[in-house]
């Protein structure tokens, strides 16, 4: 059956020093602002206005996905089943990440300094949100997303993109990502 997948790699600025300065730095830069963008407004040739989103009420996902939390929620919110995912420092430590590009990643210049990189990789996170498990003919329609803990029985194409474990798919590693479901 089919499902649809999607793959984020967004800042998560949280609630600290350091998540605020990015958000200063990108609205020095005209990255966060609205102005001159073009936004949402009524298709219809009244005088309504329900369809109008005033300057006052835009807020990008940056300023309201400040978590990882935040990330997976807004996926489940929009209607996707199972959402997955990691910072990108829990990424690049414990699997997703492939080792070989860890070494090759470890011997730039840039990662000199260690620390400056540990704190900018946990402000950014990679996230999967799934909707239609995308179970194959094989498995008699069997709902395997009762365990809820990460770990996907069956053959469910789609909800094994969010899978936890060692045999992760994704190589999302139990106790180093955070699993949302949709209510």
């Amino acid at each position: 059956e089919p499902f649809v997948a999607v793959v984020l790699y967004d800042p998560i600025p949280c609630h600290d020093r350091f998540g605020s300065l990015m958000i200063e730095n990108l609205s020095r830069a005209g990255i966060t602002s609205r102005k001159g963008r073009n936004t949402r407004t009524s298709t219809t040739s009244n005088n309504d206005d329900s369809n109008t989103t005033s300057p006052s009420q835009q807020q990008l996902s940056l300023v309201i996905t400040r978590t990882l939390s935040d990330q997976l929620a807004k996926l489940t919110e929009c209607g996707f089943d199972i959402a997955t995912g990691c910072d990108m420092n829990d990424a690049y430590n414990y699997g997703v990440i492939p080792a070989s590009d860890v070494r090759r990643a470890s011997r730039c210049e840039m990662l000199d300094e260690l620390e400056e990189f540990t704190l900018l990789m946990r402000h950014y996170c990679l996230a999967i949100g799934v909707v239609g498990y995308g179970r194959s003919k094989n498995d008699g329609g069997r709902n395997s997303n009762d365990e809820r803990d990460g770990s996907l029985e069956g053959e469910c194409v789609g909800l094994r993109l969010c899978e936890v474990g060692e045999d992760s798919v994704m190589g999302f590693k139990k106790g180093h990502c955070t699993i949302a479901h949709r209510k």
